[in-house]
């Protein structure tokens, strides 16, 4: 079942990353910021928030963290935290 969770996350993951990687803008920024290609054994983690602040019902930004098989971050992605455009924002609440 635990196996099961976490596959299904990560292919939740990449899948989201597919739609949304062409179209990620950093925030404050006006040009794509594009991500380096996944890794083909690599692991990607969606993360909410930033991991300093505590996490509430509030909004949180989103960050898809890619890992190596030992350990080592290769990347990490911030989705969008605001809509400019065509742009679309994707928060998530931490407690919820």
């Amino acid at each position: 079942m635990r196996r099961s969770l976490r596959l299904s996350a990560a292919i939740a993951a990449a899948a989201l990353a597919a739609g949304v990687l062409p179209s990620v803008f950093n925030s404050g920024e006006t040009s794509p910021a594009f991500a380096a290609a996944f890794g083909p054994s690599n692991v990607v983690v969606y993360r909410v928030g930033d991991g300093s602040a505590t996490l509430t019902n509030a909004a949180a930004p989103v960050f898809l963290d890619e890992y190596q098989p030992d350990g080592t971050k290769s990347q990490s992605i911030a989705l969008p935290t605001s809509t400019s455009g065509i742009q679309r924002r994707l928060t998530a609440s931490g407690l919820s």
